[in-house]
Protein backbone atom coordinates (compact mmCIF):
# COMPACT_ATOMS: atom_id res chain seq x y z
CA UNK A 1 0.00 0.00 0.00
CA UNK A 2 1.04 3.48 -1.01
CA UNK A 3 1.03 6.49 1.56
CA UNK A 4 0.50 9.88 1.42
CA UNK A 5 3.47 11.19 2.38
CA UNK A 6 5.66 9.34 -1.36
CA UNK A 7 3.44 13.09 -2.82
CA UNK A 8 5.42 15.88 -2.08
CA UNK A 9 4.48 18.80 -0.47
CA UNK A 10 7.61 21.55 -0.80
CA UNK A 11 6.71 23.51 -2.84
CA UNK A 12 9.57 25.27 -4.04
CA UNK A 13 12.84 23.10 -5.66
CA UNK A 14 15.15 25.74 -5.05
CA UNK A 15 14.64 24.70 -0.93
CA UNK A 16 14.83 21.00 -1.88
CA UNK A 17 18.47 22.04 -3.98
CA UNK A 18 19.84 24.07 -0.52
CA UNK A 19 18.87 20.99 1.74
CA UNK A 20 20.21 18.40 -0.66
CA UNK A 21 23.80 20.96 -0.96
CA UNK A 22 24.02 20.91 2.79
CA UNK A 23 23.69 17.27 3.16
CA UNK A 24 26.27 17.33 0.39
CA UNK A 25 28.15 19.40 2.71
CA UNK A 26 28.68 16.83 5.18
CA UNK A 27 25.54 17.24 6.89
CA UNK A 28 24.05 13.53 7.89
CA UNK A 29 20.86 14.28 9.74
CA UNK A 30 17.87 16.13 9.04
CA UNK A 31 18.93 18.76 11.89
CA UNK A 32 22.01 19.19 10.41
CA UNK A 33 20.85 19.32 7.28
CA UNK A 34 18.31 21.89 8.25
CA UNK A 35 20.49 24.26 10.13
CA UNK A 36 22.81 23.97 7.18
CA UNK A 37 19.99 25.26 4.32
CA UNK A 38 18.82 28.01 6.90
CA UNK A 39 15.57 25.93 6.96
CA UNK A 40 13.07 25.41 9.85
CA UNK A 41 13.05 21.57 10.32
CA UNK A 42 9.04 21.43 9.19
CA UNK A 43 10.02 22.66 6.19
CA UNK A 44 13.00 20.77 5.80
CA UNK A 45 11.30 17.48 6.55
CA UNK A 46 9.08 18.33 3.07
CA UNK A 47 12.29 19.07 1.31
CA UNK A 48 13.60 16.23 2.37
CA UNK A 49 10.80 14.07 1.31
CA UNK A 50 11.00 15.57 -1.89
CA UNK A 51 14.52 15.02 -2.52
CA UNK A 52 14.10 11.15 -1.77
CA UNK A 53 11.33 11.06 -4.23
CA UNK A 54 13.16 12.69 -6.72
CA UNK A 55 16.35 10.44 -5.86
CA UNK A 56 18.27 13.05 -4.91
CA UNK A 57 19.02 11.71 -1.56
CA UNK A 58 19.13 8.48 0.64
CA UNK A 59 18.18 7.77 3.76
CA UNK A 60 20.12 4.70 5.13
CA UNK A 61 18.68 2.05 7.99
CA UNK A 62 20.72 3.94 10.93
CA UNK A 63 18.70 7.14 9.54
CA UNK A 64 21.61 9.26 8.12
CA UNK A 65 21.25 11.20 4.69
CA UNK A 66 23.53 10.73 1.63
CA UNK A 67 23.25 12.59 -1.43
CA UNK A 68 22.93 10.89 -4.38
CA UNK A 69 24.87 10.81 -7.83
CA UNK A 70 22.47 12.71 -9.08
CA UNK A 71 22.01 14.94 -6.72
CA UNK A 72 26.01 16.01 -6.92
CA UNK A 73 25.30 16.17 -11.03
CA UNK A 74 22.29 18.77 -10.10
CA UNK A 75 24.67 20.99 -7.75
CA UNK A 76 27.08 21.13 -9.96
CA UNK A 77 24.58 22.67 -11.84
CA UNK A 78 23.64 26.54 -12.06
CA UNK A 79 20.59 27.22 -9.89
CA UNK A 80 17.90 28.13 -12.11
CA UNK A 81 19.28 27.24 -15.22
CA UNK A 82 17.98 24.88 -18.02
CA UNK A 83 20.50 22.47 -17.10
CA UNK A 84 18.97 22.30 -13.46
CA UNK A 85 15.79 21.94 -15.15
CA UNK A 86 16.45 19.22 -17.29
CA UNK A 87 18.01 17.29 -14.77
CA UNK A 88 15.05 17.85 -11.87
CA UNK A 89 12.61 17.24 -14.68
CA UNK A 90 14.26 13.91 -15.53
CA UNK A 91 14.57 12.94 -11.32
CA UNK A 92 10.72 13.54 -11.77
CA UNK A 93 9.58 11.29 -14.82
CA UNK A 94 12.49 8.59 -13.14
CA UNK A 95 10.64 8.76 -9.74
CA UNK A 96 8.88 5.48 -8.60
CA UNK A 97 6.17 7.66 -7.37
CA UNK A 98 6.23 10.80 -8.88
CA UNK A 99 6.40 9.23 -12.78
CA UNK A 100 2.79 7.67 -11.88
CA UNK A 101 1.45 11.71 -12.14
CA UNK A 102 4.29 12.81 -14.70
CA UNK A 103 1.84 12.52 -18.00
CA UNK A 104 -0.69 14.61 -16.40
CA UNK A 105 1.40 17.11 -14.41
CA UNK A 106 3.61 17.41 -17.84
CA UNK A 107 1.29 17.40 -20.18
CA UNK A 108 0.96 20.13 -22.91
CA UNK A 109 -2.10 21.95 -21.17
CA UNK A 110 -1.84 22.16 -17.56
CA UNK A 111 -4.50 19.84 -15.31
CA UNK A 112 -6.74 21.86 -13.12
CA UNK A 113 -6.16 21.62 -10.16
CA UNK A 114 -8.50 19.76 -8.86
CA UNK A 115 -8.36 16.90 -11.60
CA UNK A 116 -4.60 16.39 -10.62
CA UNK A 117 -6.45 16.05 -6.90
CA UNK A 118 -8.91 13.95 -7.92
CA UNK A 119 -5.83 12.02 -9.49
CA UNK A 120 -3.93 12.00 -6.50
CA UNK A 121 -6.53 11.18 -4.00
CA UNK A 122 -7.22 7.56 -6.20
CA UNK A 123 -3.67 6.59 -5.82
CA UNK A 124 -3.20 7.75 -2.20
CA UNK A 125 -5.05 7.87 1.09
CA UNK A 126 -5.12 11.42 1.15
CA UNK A 127 -7.98 13.94 2.28
CA UNK A 128 -10.04 15.78 -0.30
CA UNK A 129 -8.00 18.70 0.93
CA UNK A 130 -4.29 17.26 1.55
CA UNK A 131 -4.66 15.78 -2.31
CA UNK A 132 -5.50 19.73 -3.23
CA UNK A 133 -2.62 21.19 -1.31
CA UNK A 134 0.04 18.18 -2.85
CA UNK A 135 -1.78 19.48 -6.16
CA UNK A 136 -0.69 22.43 -5.84
CA UNK A 137 2.55 21.35 -5.05
CA UNK A 138 3.15 19.81 -8.33
CA UNK A 139 1.70 22.16 -10.41
CA UNK A 140 4.51 24.91 -8.99
CA UNK A 141 6.98 22.20 -9.75
CA UNK A 142 5.19 22.38 -13.45
CA UNK A 143 5.56 25.94 -14.00
CA UNK A 144 9.19 25.85 -12.97
CA UNK A 145 10.20 22.99 -14.64
CA UNK A 146 8.84 23.57 -17.65
CA UNK A 147 9.83 27.52 -17.50
CA UNK A 148 6.36 28.86 -17.73
CA UNK A 149 7.38 31.12 -15.14
CA UNK A 150 9.59 32.04 -11.96
CA UNK A 151 9.05 30.16 -9.17
CA UNK A 152 7.38 32.64 -6.75
CA UNK A 153 8.94 32.67 -3.16
CA UNK A 154 7.44 33.36 -0.20
CA UNK A 155 8.37 35.49 2.31
CA UNK A 156 8.43 32.92 5.16
CA UNK A 157 7.98 29.83 3.65
CA UNK A 158 10.96 28.73 4.01
CA UNK A 159 11.39 30.03 7.86
CA UNK A 160 15.25 31.45 6.64
CA UNK A 161 17.04 31.09 9.96
CA UNK A 162 20.09 33.07 8.66
CA UNK A 163 20.93 34.15 11.59
CA UNK A 164 21.98 31.05 12.89
CA UNK A 165 25.34 29.82 13.58
CA UNK A 166 25.24 26.82 11.34
CA UNK A 167 29.03 25.86 12.03
CA UNK A 168 27.53 25.07 15.51
CA UNK A 169 26.55 21.19 16.44
CA UNK A 170 23.88 20.23 15.24
CA UNK A 171 21.01 18.36 17.66
CA UNK A 172 17.17 18.20 17.79
CA UNK A 173 17.82 20.78 20.61
CA UNK A 174 19.73 23.47 18.50
CA UNK A 175 17.65 23.49 15.53
CA UNK A 176 15.20 26.92 15.51
CA UNK A 177 11.70 27.10 16.06
CA UNK A 178 9.77 28.16 12.80
CA UNK A 179 8.70 32.04 12.69
CA UNK A 180 6.63 33.95 10.29
CA UNK A 181 8.31 36.44 8.13
CA UNK A 182 4.83 37.12 6.02
CA UNK A 183 2.83 35.86 3.09
CA UNK A 184 4.00 37.77 0.77
CA UNK A 185 4.32 36.81 -3.00
CA UNK A 186 7.45 38.19 -4.54
CA UNK A 187 10.04 37.01 -7.59
CA UNK A 188 13.31 36.02 -6.67
CA UNK A 189 14.79 39.17 -8.02
CA UNK A 190 12.60 41.65 -6.25
CA UNK A 191 14.09 43.23 -2.90
CA UNK A 192 12.58 41.67 0.38
CA UNK A 193 11.74 44.02 2.74
CA UNK A 194 10.08 42.70 5.95
CA UNK A 195 7.65 44.86 8.14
Amino acid sequence: MTTGTEVPQADRLDLVRRLVSAVSKGATSLPAAALGAHLAPRYAGYAAQAARQLGLLEMHPDGSLRASANALRLLATAEGSSEERRLLLDAFTASSTLSRLAAMVLAESPPSRTALADAIASGWPLSPATALRRATTLLTWRAYLLQEGEQLRFLGVDWDESSVDVTAEADESSVPSERLHGRVAVPPSAPVIEA
